[in-house]
């Protein structure tokens, strides 16, 4: 299993928990919408962490995709919101491929998710943020 995509549709069940994903441009919301449900994924899309907090608060312990654009400055405030809302939650974050961020955030997260987009890694990355499992965090391939 080590060299197999696994995805939402052919790993067990992962379809069953929804997806929050909270992206700052409508453009990459909708494209990695689209990648997630291709996977397999069931997506709850969002613009901002007001309505991601308010998707856990139904939601809680569904994993969860932050576009770092939307943080500001205030990683620690964020997750603190998350943790009180969801302690389970897993976070992915949406980054650019050489954004100085990632050191600061590795404090909250070991899941990245990199721009330019590829499927490959939603594939990856998916179904360990799903199980949220402690594996190699991010692929960038």
């Amino acid at each position: 299993m080590d060299d197999q995509v696994i995805t939402g549709s052919n790993y067990g069940g992962l379809t069953d928990s929804e997806v929050g994903l909270a992206v700052k441009s409508s453009d990459l919301l909708g494209h990695l919408t689209k990648m997630l449900e291709v996977a397999g994924y069931h997506v709850a899309p969002y613009h901002g962490i007001v309505e991601i907090l308010n998707f856990l608060s139904r939601n809680s312990g569904s994993p969860v995709i932050l576009d770092a654009d939307l943080l500001g400055g205030s990683y620690t405030e964020t997750m603190r919101e998350i943790r009180k809302v969801s302690q389970e939650t897993t976070v992915a974050y949406l980054v650019g491929w050489w954004d100085e961020r990632v050191p600061d955030l590795s404090g909250y997260s070991k899941y990245f998710i990199f721009t330019p987009l590829r499927q490959k890694q939603i594939e990856q990355v998916l179904p360990l943020i799903m199980c949220n499992k402690v594996a190699v965090p991010s692929a960038r391939a």
